[in-house]
């Protein structure tokens, strides 16, 4: 696994590493208030891992697919801290921000 990894081009590698600004851009946005919350940095950080991992693991493996698979993957991520935040009761300053209210 390690080999498929160091042969993954240069802009996957620059891709990954910007990974984690997007999950930070998304928590200052939709989580203004709850900025000193130790569980809303530790939860965003645990996100952004599983990205990065997510990320490397597909293109290392099924690079045909591996742009699509984290598309569809990064609004479900997104979800699931919305959902683990609800449980320690850190609202969102905006409302729902990946549910569109109908």
């Amino acid at each position: 696994m390690l080999l498929r990894l160091s042969n993954l081009p240069w802009f996957v590698w620059t891709a990954a590493a910007l990974l984690p600004l997007g999950t930070m851009a998304y928590v200052l946005k939709f989580y203004s208030k709850h900025l000193g919350s130790l569980a809303l940095w530790r939860w965003a950080a645990l996100l952004a891992l599983i990205q990065i991992a997510l990320f490397l693991v597909s293109f290392a493996f099924i690079p045909a697919f591996a742009f699509i698979a984290n598309v569809a993957a990064l609004p479900f991520g997104y979800y699931l801290l919305d959902r683990r935040l609800k449980k320690f009761q850190i609202a969102s300053s905006i409302g729902s921000p990946t549910l569109p209210r109908t």
